[in-house]
């Protein structure tokens, strides 16, 4: 059994932009994201969280190269860690902590 912590994004009118995902993987901590494509997209939280499941079970993927975007994304990952070492008591910090610090070609 997986257990989920769920957190939508949202812009500055508190309309949704995107979802980050921390999905509890045996003694692990594995997080994801989706972004919407305001131009072409419409808000679908379902797709969106089947997106941010999908890239917190792939082996690794690539924040978004739009410095705005990636500061979404990244301030959704801090809020949601944050609130994964409150919920996840039976697992040690360091196990739930996300390190950000990539170079650019790096994959996450």
């Amino acid at each position: 059994m997986e257990d989920v912590l769920k957190l939508y994004i949202r812009n500055e009118k508190n309309q949704p932009r995107g979802v980050v995902v921390a999905v509890k993987v045996g003694d692990q901590m594995c997080y994801g994201f989706s972004l919407l494509n305001t131009r072409l997209d419409k808000w679908d939280r379902v797709k969106g969280t089947a997106i941010a499941m999908a890239r917190a079970a792939a082996a690794s993927y690539k924040l978004p190269v739009v410095p705005e975007r990636e500061k979404m994304v990244v301030d959704g990952f801090n809020k949601l860690q944050d609130r994964a070492l409150k919920y996840f008591k039976d697992m040690p910090p360091e196990n739930i902590r996300i390190d950000l610090t990539v170079d650019e070609e790096d994959e996450w």
